[in-house]
């Protein structure tokens, strides 16, 4: 029996900017996962941290995705709350359930608890603030940070 073909994402188009450098070297695509992968990207370019106000226009230029597929993922991902509609109707934002899911997975990690003796004296030895990061593909992503408390002047 032969296996299924796996129909390769749509590609962006040329004068796209990629969500991220993240998005840049992505994993190959993995069998069945396709509206996955779309989601995840709607979710990366929201959540890109820059200034732009994500509509579904802006959101099918920046991916390469046509407008009624990022509608219908939009309004998936505000059904589900990982996406919440911003004051103007037309823009989104990240939703509460997403923080959530973030919250736990952050609390729960295993690294985080290993690590935690050593953020305290690294930051009593040093008296600076100190983060705890990991790579994540291209970028680092910050896992724990603890502040120095500074008496207020």
């Amino acid at each position: 029996m032969k296996a299924p073909r796996v129909k390769p994402p749509r590609a962006a188009r040329p004068d796209a900017a990629p969500t991220s450098s993240a998005a840049v070297s992505a994993a190959p695509p993995v069998a069945g996962t396709a509206s996955f992968s779309k989601f995840m990207r709607v979710l990366d370019a929201i959540a890109s941290g820059d200034d732009t106000a994500w509509t579904v226009n802006a959101l099918s230029t920046r991916l390469g995705y046509p407008r009624p597929t990022i509608y219908r993922i939009v309004e998936a991902l505000i059904a589900e709350q990982l996406l919440v509609p911003k004051r103007n109707g037309q823009s989104f934002g990240l939703g509460p359930r997403l923080v959530s899911l973030a919250s736990r997975a952050l609390e729960s990690s295993d690294i985080r608890q290993l690590c935690k003796d050593h953020l305290f004296d690294l930051r009593a030895l040093t008296q600076e603030t100190v983060h705890l990061a990991v790579p994540d593909r291209s970028e680092m992503t910050y896992i724990d940070s603890l502040k120095v408390p500074r008496p207020c002047a």
